[in-house]
């Protein structure tokens, strides 16, 4: 989605169309923004085609391509068993968050908190579980390097204060 700056256009869906069309026929993105009272970013994001163009007919055919591909090499048996069908995501915890709050253990009795620490300074997080509901272990990494000694707290167990 294009940023959103502080001030709110009124434009109709119609006129995107039109705005689109006229800069796809030659003129510029900053002439026909402001010929239809449109954000450049809105229309430069919408002509650049910045998003996946992602329709029903490619997703169909992906999925048939899938299942023939399966069938081919004999694996349709392994989708059907849900300990088989993993997913997995990466996320960053930021150590020094925006704000007054601290990430910290729920009950601890002393909360520190950083002064002058790198804002960006984060754990990332591989996550991993598959459609039984298994989840083994995440891995952690600090500064490039995978933390394999970490001990384990229930995300029950944390709060922000």
């Amino acid at each position: 989605m294009p940023p959103i700056k502080g001030k709110m256009f009124s434009y109709s869906e119609d006129y995107m169309v039109k705005a689109y069309n006229e800069v796809k026929s030659g003129i510029s993105i900053s002439a026909a923004a402001k010929k239809y009272n449109i954000p450049y970013s809105t229309l430069s994001y919408k002509v650049h085609e910045s998003r996946a163009a992602v329709t029903n007919e490619a997703l169909s055919n992906w999925f048939s391509e899938i299942s023939e591909f399966s069938k081919e090499k004999s694996l349709e048996s392994v989708t059907r068993n849900p300990k088989r069908v993993f997913n997995c995501d990466e996320t960053a915890f930021f150590l020094n968050p925006k704000g007054n709050k601290v990430l910290a253990v729920r009950g601890n009795k002393t909360v520190y908190q950083k002064v002058n620490a790198d804002e960006k300074e984060c754990l990332t997080v591989l996550l991993t579980g598959n459609a039984a509901g298994d989840l083994p272990p995440p891995m952690i990494e600090s500064h490039g390097s995978l933390l394999v000694e970490v001990q384990m707290i229930s995300i029950a167990t944390i709060v922000m204060i």
